[in-house]
C-alpha cells in the first residue's frame, strides 16, 4: 500500500480491499471481532467495489466517476475507522497479520529498482497505453538502476490466482507500453502487474494487479 493508512487512489483502495477484506473476515472470530460488526464493513465497502468496476468500463462517464468517487471516501473513512478500532490495537492480531494488512512497519527503503513500479493506464479504441515511472522518479519510464519493466498480462473476467497466473508477458524500456486489440475483443478486460528486472538475480517486487478493459 501507499504512505497513508489507507490508499488514497482508486486503483490502489480496490485492490487494497480486494485482499484485506477475505482475509478479515477469515479471521475475524479469532480476533474476537463480532459478525455484525464485519457484515457491516463489508456491507461499506461493497457500493464502491462496484462502482469502481462501473468507472473502469467502457463508455462509462462523468456520472460514473462522481459516483466511484463519493463510495471511495465513503468506504476510505470506514476501513480507517475500522482499522484503528479493531486492527491496529487489538492484541489478539499478531503483528505479522498487521504486517500481512500492509499496518507493519514500513521497511528501510531500498534501491529504485527494488519497489513496485507505479504504475496507470490511458485507453483508446482497441489500445490501452500502460504507463510506469519508478516511485523515486518524478518523470515516467525506468526506475533508477533498472534495466527494464517486466510486465504480465491476464485475459481474463476474475482476478488472476498469482502472478504465475498469466497470458502473457512483456519488457518495456520507455512508456509507454502500448497493447492493441481486435474488433473482436473490445469490452474484454485483462489484468496486468509489473515489476522492475536489473538482471537474473535482481529483481523488484510485484505490483497488485489492476484490472483496465479494452474500449
Amino acid at each position: 500500500m501507499d504512505t497513508h493508512l489507507i490508499p488514497i487512489s482508486g486503483i490502489l483502495l480496490y485492490s487494497f480491499l480486494f485482499y484485506i477484506i477475505p482475509f478479515i473476515v477469515a479471521n475475524a472470530t479469532a480476533w474476537g471481532i463480532s459478525t455484525a460488526l464485519v457484515d457491516a464493513l463489508q456491507a461499506g465497502i461493497a457500493p464502491f467495489m462496484q462502482a469502481w468496476l462501473v468507472f473502469i468500463t467502457p463508455n462509462s462517464g462523468k456520472v460514473d466517476r462522481d459516483n466511484m468517487n463519493v463510495a471511495r471516501k465513503a468506504s476510505r473513512t470506514l476501513m480507517a475507522a475500522f482499522a484503528r478500532t479493531h486492527l491496529l490495537y487489538n492484541p489478539l492480531v499478531s503483528d505479522a497479520q498487521k504486517a500481512q494488512m500492509g499496518f507493519g512497519p514500513k521497511p528501510k527503503p531500498g534501491p529504485g529498482w527494488s519497489n513496485p513500479p507505479i504504475l496507470w493506464v490511458e485507453t483508446a479504441t482497441r489500445q490501452i497505453k500502460f504507463r510506469f515511472k519508478g516511485t523515486e522518479s518524478a518523470r515516467q519510464g525506468k526506475a533508477v538502476g533498472a534495466k527494464y519493466l517486466e510486465m504480465r498480462f491476464k485475459d481474463s473476467a476474475d482476478r488472476p490466482l498469482s502472478v504465475n497466473d498469466y497470458t502473457s508477458s512483456e519488457i518495456a524500456t520507455k512508456s509507454p507500453l502500448v497493447r492493441t486489440c481486435t474488433e473482436e475483443q473490445r469490452r474484454t478486460r485483462i489484468w496486468f502487474w509489473a515489476r522492475w528486472v536489473v538482471n537474473a538475480n535482481d529483481k523488484g517486487l510485484w505490483s497488485e494487479m489492476y484490472p483496465v478493459y479494452f474500449t
